[in-house]
Protein backbone atom coordinates (compact mmCIF):
# COMPACT_ATOMS: atom_id res chain seq x y z
CA UNK A 1 0.00 0.00 0.00
CA UNK A 2 2.82 2.36 1.06
CA UNK A 3 4.31 1.54 -2.68
CA UNK A 4 1.85 2.42 -4.38
CA UNK A 5 1.28 5.78 -2.19
CA UNK A 6 4.20 6.68 -3.15
CA UNK A 7 4.17 5.73 -6.89
CA UNK A 8 1.02 7.79 -7.20
CA UNK A 9 2.61 11.00 -5.57
CA UNK A 10 5.37 10.39 -7.88
CA UNK A 11 3.29 10.22 -11.04
CA UNK A 12 1.56 13.27 -10.16
CA UNK A 13 4.72 15.32 -9.55
CA UNK A 14 5.46 14.07 -12.86
CA UNK A 15 2.18 15.09 -14.58
CA UNK A 16 2.48 18.45 -12.64
CA UNK A 17 6.07 18.73 -13.96
CA UNK A 18 4.73 18.08 -17.36
CA UNK A 19 2.06 20.42 -17.65
CA UNK A 20 4.46 23.16 -16.25
CA UNK A 21 6.69 22.69 -19.20
CA UNK A 22 3.92 22.75 -22.06
CA UNK A 23 2.36 25.45 -20.35
CA UNK A 24 6.04 27.52 -20.51
CA UNK A 25 6.64 26.87 -23.91
CA UNK A 26 3.14 27.55 -24.84
CA UNK A 27 3.70 30.89 -23.56
CA UNK A 28 7.06 31.56 -24.74
CA UNK A 29 6.07 30.47 -28.14
CA UNK A 30 2.93 33.36 -28.13
CA UNK A 31 5.53 35.79 -27.07
CA UNK A 32 8.17 34.89 -29.64
CA UNK A 33 5.01 35.41 -32.40
CA UNK A 34 3.83 38.39 -31.44
CA UNK A 35 7.44 39.82 -31.26
CA UNK A 36 7.87 38.81 -34.82
CA UNK A 37 4.47 40.20 -35.67
CA UNK A 38 5.71 43.58 -34.37
CA UNK A 39 8.75 43.15 -35.60
CA UNK A 40 7.85 42.78 -39.21
CA UNK A 41 4.99 45.81 -38.90
CA UNK A 42 6.33 48.08 -41.37
CA UNK A 43 6.30 51.93 -40.63
CA UNK A 44 3.65 54.36 -42.93
CA UNK A 45 6.86 56.35 -43.74
CA UNK A 46 9.03 52.65 -45.35
CA UNK A 47 5.58 51.61 -46.67
CA UNK A 48 5.36 54.94 -49.31
CA UNK A 49 9.36 54.15 -50.18
CA UNK A 50 8.44 50.75 -51.15
CA UNK A 51 5.65 51.38 -52.85
CA UNK A 52 6.55 51.86 -57.05
CA UNK A 53 5.21 53.92 -59.61
CA UNK A 54 3.77 51.81 -62.06
CA UNK A 55 2.15 52.98 -65.30
CA UNK A 56 -2.04 51.65 -65.55
CA UNK A 57 -1.39 50.43 -68.71
CA UNK A 58 1.29 48.09 -67.70
CA UNK A 59 -0.50 47.46 -64.59
CA UNK A 60 -3.56 46.31 -66.85
CA UNK A 61 -1.42 44.58 -69.63
CA UNK A 62 0.80 42.38 -66.96
CA UNK A 63 -1.60 41.89 -64.29
CA UNK A 64 -0.21 38.48 -63.06
CA UNK A 65 3.84 40.45 -63.04
CA UNK A 66 1.98 42.90 -60.13
CA UNK A 67 -0.24 41.49 -58.21
CA UNK A 68 0.45 41.41 -54.23
CA UNK A 69 3.05 44.50 -55.22
CA UNK A 70 3.37 47.53 -53.63
CA UNK A 71 1.97 50.41 -55.75
CA UNK A 72 2.14 54.09 -55.71
CA UNK A 73 -0.36 55.28 -57.75
CA UNK A 74 -1.92 59.55 -58.09
CA UNK A 75 -5.53 60.37 -59.81
CA UNK A 76 -8.52 62.50 -59.45
CA UNK A 77 -11.42 60.61 -57.43
CA UNK A 78 -14.10 60.45 -60.17
CA UNK A 79 -16.13 57.54 -57.70
CA UNK A 80 -16.85 57.81 -54.13
CA UNK A 81 -18.64 55.57 -52.08
CA UNK A 82 -18.48 54.26 -48.66
CA UNK A 83 -20.34 50.83 -47.03
CA UNK A 84 -20.90 49.59 -43.74
CA UNK A 85 -18.82 46.73 -42.48
CA UNK A 86 -21.45 44.35 -40.72
CA UNK A 87 -18.38 42.31 -38.57
CA UNK A 88 -16.24 45.19 -37.87
CA UNK A 89 -19.02 48.13 -37.31
CA UNK A 90 -16.38 50.36 -39.27
CA UNK A 91 -17.25 51.39 -43.01
CA UNK A 92 -15.16 51.06 -46.03
CA UNK A 93 -14.19 53.32 -48.35
CA UNK A 94 -14.04 52.32 -52.30
CA UNK A 95 -12.93 54.92 -55.27
CA UNK A 96 -12.71 55.50 -58.93
CA UNK A 97 -9.88 57.49 -59.76
CA UNK A 98 -8.96 58.59 -63.45
CA UNK A 99 -4.84 58.38 -63.50
CA UNK A 100 -2.89 60.49 -66.13
CA UNK A 101 -2.48 58.68 -68.96
CA UNK A 102 0.63 59.28 -70.98
CA UNK A 103 -0.14 56.40 -73.31
CA UNK A 104 -2.74 57.96 -74.45
CA UNK A 105 -5.04 54.90 -74.75
CA UNK A 106 -8.15 56.66 -73.78
CA UNK A 107 -9.44 59.43 -75.62
CA UNK A 108 -10.07 61.16 -72.07
CA UNK A 109 -6.56 61.43 -71.06
CA UNK A 110 -7.24 59.14 -67.87
CA UNK A 111 -7.20 55.91 -67.05
CA UNK A 112 -9.93 54.77 -64.01
CA UNK A 113 -8.61 52.78 -61.00
CA UNK A 114 -10.79 50.80 -58.45
CA UNK A 115 -9.61 51.64 -55.06
CA UNK A 116 -10.74 49.58 -52.05
CA UNK A 117 -9.67 50.93 -48.75
CA UNK A 118 -10.83 49.46 -45.05
CA UNK A 119 -11.37 53.23 -43.81
CA UNK A 120 -12.79 55.97 -44.29
CA UNK A 121 -11.05 59.06 -45.67
CA UNK A 122 -11.83 62.77 -46.08
CA UNK A 123 -11.08 62.49 -49.58
CA UNK A 124 -14.01 63.03 -51.99
CA UNK A 125 -15.15 63.61 -55.84
CA UNK A 126 -12.35 65.78 -57.84
CA UNK A 127 -9.59 65.32 -55.22
CA UNK A 128 -6.60 64.67 -56.48
CA UNK A 129 -5.16 61.55 -54.23
CA UNK A 130 -2.05 59.64 -53.75
CA UNK A 131 -2.70 56.28 -52.74
CA UNK A 132 -0.60 53.67 -51.32
CA UNK A 133 -1.29 49.81 -51.03
CA UNK A 134 -1.31 45.96 -52.45
CA UNK A 135 -2.12 45.67 -55.93
CA UNK A 136 -4.81 43.16 -56.37
CA UNK A 137 -5.39 42.67 -60.10
CA UNK A 138 -8.02 43.39 -61.95
CA UNK A 139 -11.40 42.99 -60.19
CA UNK A 140 -15.83 44.12 -61.50
CA UNK A 141 -16.18 46.55 -58.21
CA UNK A 142 -19.82 46.40 -57.17
CA UNK A 143 -20.54 50.10 -56.96
CA UNK A 144 -23.77 51.69 -57.49
CA UNK A 145 -22.45 54.72 -59.47
CA UNK A 146 -20.82 52.29 -62.37
CA UNK A 147 -21.67 49.73 -64.62
CA UNK A 148 -19.78 46.28 -64.64
CA UNK A 149 -16.82 47.07 -65.33
CA UNK A 150 -13.42 45.27 -64.93
CA UNK A 151 -11.09 47.57 -63.39
CA UNK A 152 -7.39 47.27 -61.96
CA UNK A 153 -7.82 47.49 -58.28
CA UNK A 154 -5.48 48.40 -55.38
CA UNK A 155 -6.03 47.32 -51.52
CA UNK A 156 -5.08 51.22 -50.26
CA UNK A 157 -3.01 51.34 -46.80
CA UNK A 158 -2.67 55.14 -47.02
CA UNK A 159 -4.21 57.80 -48.82
CA UNK A 160 -2.76 61.05 -48.84
CA UNK A 161 -5.25 63.87 -50.85
CA UNK A 162 -2.87 65.94 -52.69
CA UNK A 163 -4.98 68.95 -53.70
CA UNK A 164 -8.48 69.28 -52.72
CA UNK A 165 -11.76 70.72 -54.34
CA UNK A 166 -12.51 73.78 -55.31
CA UNK A 167 -14.50 75.73 -52.12
CA UNK A 168 -13.54 72.34 -49.69
CA UNK A 169 -11.91 72.42 -46.58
Amino acid sequence: MENAKRLFITLMYWISFIKTVILSTLMLLTIFTLACKESNAISEADYRVACKEIPVVELTKNTTVYVGQKIKITGEVVVFEETSDQKSGGKNTMLVIGVNDPSSVSSSGKLPVFISYVETTSAFINDIVTVYGDFYGNDTPKLKSIEKKTLPRINAKFIIIEARKKGKK
